[in-house]
């Protein structure tokens, strides 16, 4: 049998990773409200329509939904289908993540002040 062993976790993080942490999470509610707007333009809806539809969508869900309407009206801009399929792609496979592990971080303060991720998500 293995032994495992307990690391304690802190909900104190320096002021400067506080702020980072911060920043982060503000950043990413700016990019899901530009997402709610590019919703709106392109699904040719009021504000409220948007904020209802998109309510409980996730970034995800979000760049699906902008990919599709984008497809459904087909705008005039050429490439704008490649730049949409590049900005989803970066959001999925970059970005979400790396938001995920700051934001959602349980966090160790060893002896030292040394601070570092214990686990992000998801089980043991």
């Amino acid at each position: 049998m293995v032994g495992i062993r307990k690391i304690e976790t802190t909900t104190y993080l320096p002021a400067v990773m506080a702020r980072a942490v911060s920043a982060v999470a503000v950043s990413w509610s700016n990019l899901e409200l530009e997402m709610e707007h590019a919703i709106r333009v392109l699904g040719k809806m009021p504000h409220r329509g948007a904020r209802i539809l998109v309510t409980g969508m996730n970034a995800r869900t979000r760049m699906g939904c902008i990919e599709g309407l984008y497809q459904l009206r087909r705008s005039a801009k050429p490439g704008m289908a490649d730049e949409i399929r590049k900005i989803k792609a970066e959001i999925e496979n970059r970005v979400e993540g790396d938001r995920n592990k700051i934001v959602h971080a349980v966090w160790h303060r060893t002896k030292k002040d040394e601070y570092f991720i214990v686990r992000t998500s998801g089980t043991w």
